[in-house]
């Protein structure tokens, strides 16, 4: 019996037990020394990954390699909701995740621009959005991002985003009910996961998808969202209104500025409003959401006059603080750069690079946005 055969025949012992009696380890007896081994959930995670390798390289016969993926069936069916307990917080290659669905309601998107500082108009101004590509409001893209992290967070504790990559499919409409997912691509040897992530809505049509990376981290202490708060949110975004910028921003026109700086106070206040929108959350889930919102602000004021595509983050920074003041630079590339880029893209496109300090210093996010220049806000 050769190595791969013998972690086969594990394999299927520990899925199958797992599956029909929830038994958190399984005693092997080897055919050829007749030894019995003990595996438990990190042991069969040993066998597991030689597998995958093994699958990926063709190293399998047609016959082994069947007798692998129905067993990761059923070792990942045992891994649904209910049976993760017995095998610990980490991820199989090929699970799939499903997150709560969220209705998206008027209060929530108002909440999210005041919260962001994302005030554009197709989010805020009805008579604007439905004379607008969309005829109709819509949700930020990263608002739809942040119920994604948040809602599949809840599901993996011990896991924190340390990196993402976001392309929005198509509009978030006021009423539909967004359905976030999740499929592990790849787990490494220290825990890290790679995710292809995404949001359906209540037609099946798949809103936003992309990548999200991710490193182990220590829970904490979950922070709840009493009832209460959300009546709070409800009230603290009513007076939110939409930016009405006076130009449309030209990226290929050289005295359209090339880098610009804003700055943003994390006041109590804003750290409330993010817990109780995407709440409850783990102390780690907090800093990225509230970096993703500071990520959609600089997209919106450094274009005014631009739709955002995709959202990018090389990586997620320190945590942010109540009371941090942050520094966030902008800058988009030269006209002729640009240029030749919208003639291979065929649209009017522009990449921004997006970096935010706190005020010691410390990065708090590093990533580029793309956006779509709305020809429809040019004088005419």
């Amino acid at each position: 019996m050769n190595s791969m055969e013998r972690a086969l025949e594990v394999l299927e012992l520990y899925a199958a037990a797992d599956q029909e009696r929830n038994l958190g380890a399984v005693a092997y007896a080897d055919p050829v020394t007749g030894r019995h081994e003990l595996v438990d959930a990190n042991k069969i995670r040993v066998y597991y990954r030689q597998l995958e390798r093994a699958l990926k390289a063709k190293q399998l016969s047609e016959a082994d390699a069947k007798r692998y993926v129905g067993a990761r069936a059923r070792l990942l069916a045992a891994l649904s909701p209910g049976g993760g307990e017995q095998v610990g917080e980490g991820f199989f290659a090929g699970e799939r995740l499903q997150g709560d669905a969220v209705s998206v309601t008027p209060w929530m998107v108002q909440a999210f621009a005041k919260a962001s500082g994302d005030r554009n108009r197709y989010h805020l101004d009805r008579a604007y959005a439905e004379q607008s590509r969309f005829h109709g409001l819509v949700a930020h893209g990263l608002f739809t991002v942040c119920h994604v992290l948040a809602s599949l967070g809840h599901l993996r504790p011990a896991y924190a985003i340390e990196a993402l990559v976001a392309r929005f499919r198509a509009p978030v409409y006021f009423g539909d009910s967004l359905t976030p997912s999740a499929e592990v691509q790849e787990v490494g040897e220290g825990g890290q996961a790679v995710l292809h992530v995404s949001a359906v809505n209540h037609e099946g049509k798949v809103v936003c998808e992309g990548t999200a990376t991710l490193k182990q981290e220590k829970a904490g202490e979950i922070c709840t969202t009493p009832p209460a708060e959300l009546a709070w949110l409800r009230h603290w975004a009513q007076d939110v209104t939409p930016a009405v910028s006076p130009i449309v921003h030209d990226f290929t026109d050289p005295a359209t500025p090339r880098h610009q700086t804003f700055t943003r106070t994390i006041t109590p206040e804003l750290v409330r409003a993010t817990l109780a929108l995407f709440g409850p959350l783990y102390p780690h889930q907090l800093s990225p959401l509230l970096a993703l919102e500071t990520m959609a602000m600089a997209s919106a004021e450094s274009s005014p006059g631009h739709l955002l595509l995709s959202a990018r983050v090389l990586a997620f920074g320190g945590p942010i603080e109540p009371g941090d003041q942050l520094s966030i630079a902008a800058t988009a590339p030269p006209p002729e750069e640009i240029r030749r880029l919208q003639e291979e893209k065929g649209a009017r496109i522009v990449p921004i690079d997006i970096a935010v300090t706190n005020q010691w210093g410390a990065r708090i996010l590093h990533g580029q946005v793309v956006n779509l220049m709305d020809l429809s806000g040019l004088p005419s």
